[in-house]
C-alpha cells in the first residue's frame, strides 16, 4: 500500500503545484495530510522491527496508527460539520474538535 499512497500524494501535489496554497480547498489540504498519515500507518519501520529487538519501533508504529485514525476522525468531523457551517474560525469550528481528537490521541498513545 505504500507505493500507491506515495504515487497518489505526488500526483496530487504535482497537479496542485501551479496554484497558491491559499487557493486550495480545505478538503485538498486534508487529503495531502491524510495521504502522509496513511503512509505512516502502513508501518514504514517494519524492516527495523525485524532487524532490531528494541520495543521503541513498536511504540512508534502504535503512535503512527493512532495518529492516522485520529487524523481520519478529525477529517470526518470537520467535513460533516463544514457542510452545515460556512464560517470556519479556529475557536468556533476547530477548537472543540481538536480537544476531543487530541484527548483520544493521548489515550490511544498511552494505552
Amino acid at each position: 500500500s505504500h507505493p500507491p499512497a506515495s504515487l497518489t500524494a505526488l500526483a496530487l501535489v504535482q497537479s496542485l503545484r501551479g496554484h497558491s496554497l491559499q487557493d486550495w480547498s480545505i478538503e485538498q489540504k486534508w487529503i495531502i495530510f491524510l495521504l502522509i498519515a496513511v503512509m505512516l500507518y502502513d508501518n514504514p519501520l517494519f524492516p527495523l522491527l525485524l532487524l532490531t529487538s528494541t520495543p521503541l519501533i513498536s511504540v512508534v508504529d502504535a503512535v503512527f496508527t493512532v495518529t492516522f485514525f485520529c487524523s481520519l476522525l478529525m477529517f470526518w468531523l470537520c467535513v460533516y460539520h463544514g457542510m452545515r457551517k460556512a464560517e470556519r474560525h479556529f475557536f468556533s469550528f476547530y477548537f472543540l474538535k481538536l480537544c476531543l481528537v487530541g484527548l483520544i490521541w493521548i489515550i490511544g498513545c498511552v494505552v
